[in-house]
């Protein structure tokens, strides 16, 4: 029983390793094998153990040309693909080098980087290219410009060779100091900036009844959020604008106090018309509106004793003839008025 399972197993091995023959003669010299196994079981254990020894031999023979083969293959297709990949580098060089426009360039360098990320030639052309763009930039594309280098030298010294790996940190650190220098230049020049629009701002404000105007646009232009890194140009901001709230607060001149209770009287009048000629309408509330419209609204503090006396008298007329249930509906959207600005 035990000769018998040993058999199978045997048989079953040298039928795995038939699998793997590709050479007619060796395949033939196996079967041979299998056959004289299979027969085994009318055999002493002293044959069995010779033809065993016999296959073990062959076996072992054959697994050493096996490996060999297997071996020259895998590096025959390692070859065959660093020589494909070579080929593809070789191509992407020919083709950066045909260009003569820097920007189409870049995004060539750029495409070349990502297939190839630790490619030392592309990866130093690219930071040139960079740089030199750099030079000339304004101040809006430099950040942009930075950032890729600071991207392009990370991405590079984390896939470079050993033998590049000094060279890729010494890039890496140079690029991050790039742009500590150009953040340091930029805020320097922003708070220059911020400092002259706040001076030119205080003295539009010292005579600003003249240059209103001038103040709201330059206000706008000012970088709000900017003005929070700086806490003193800030505070002087919030100084200027203070000083020009209370000097829009002053009572407004004669000139404009005299148009706005001319404006008032002209209103008045129109109410007191609409509602002689329109009476049964208002009185029921249907037409208030038209009365609330030239009625309400009026800053009392601004006009005169002799308009705020008509105004007196035309609101009386007209109250004194409303339903007794919309006199209080003419007062309250009287006081809810939209206000009339000088």
């Amino acid at each position: 029983m035990l000769l018998t399972m040993c058999i199978i197993v045997t048989v079953s091995l040298i039928l795995l390793i038939l699998l793997l023959l590709q050479n007619k003669k060796d395949r033939v010299l196996f079967m041979e094998l299998v056959q004289r196994m299979e027969q085994l079981e009318l055999t002493t254990p002293h044959q069995f153990d010779k033809l065993s020894q016999e296959f073990i031999h062959h076996m072992n023979q054959q697994l050493t040309e096996t490996k060999k083969t297997i071996s020259q293959q895998l590096k025959d297709d390692l070859h065959t693909y660093l020589t494909y990949d070579q080929l593809r580098q070789n191509e992407w060089k020919q083709l950066i080098e045909n260009q003569r426009n820097q920007r189409t360039k870049l995004q060539y360098l750029e495409s070349a980087l990502n297939k190839f990320p630790d490619h030392r030639d592309f990866f130093e052309e690219y930071m040139e290219l960079l740089k030199d763009t750099l030079k000339n930039a304004t101040d809006r594309a430099k950040p942009t410009i930075i950032e890729k280098m600071n991207h392009t030298s990370r991405i590079f010294f984390d896939h470079c060779r050993a033998e590049d790996a000094s060279f890729a940190q010494q890039v890496k650190d140079e690029t991050i100091r790039l742009g500590h220098e150009f953040m340091k230049e930029f805020n320097l020049k922003q708070e220059r900036n911020l400092q002259a629009q706040v001076n030119k701002l205080n003295k539009f404000v010292l005579n600003s009844k003249e240059n209103m105007e001038k103040i709201e646009k330059l206000d706008e232009s000012i970088n709000k959020d900017a003005l929070k890194k700086y806490p003193y140009l800030l505070q002087q901001y919030q100084m200027i604008t203070k000083k020009l709230a209370a000097e829009i607060m002053e009572k407004p001149s004669e000139e404009k106090i005299q148009t706005y209770n001319l404006k008032a009287v002209e209103a008045f009048k129109r109410a007191h018309e609409y509602f002689k000629d329109n009476e049964s309408t208002v009185k029921t509330g249907l037409t208030l509106r038209e009365v609330i419209k030239e009625l309400g609204g009026w800053k009392l503090q601004y006009l005169t004793q002799p308009t705020q006396i008509y105004y007196q008298n035309i609101y009386s007329e007209i109250f004194s003839k409303l339903d007794a249930n919309i006199k209080p509906e003419m007062t309250e959207r009287i006081l809810k008025a939209p206000t009339k600005e000088m």
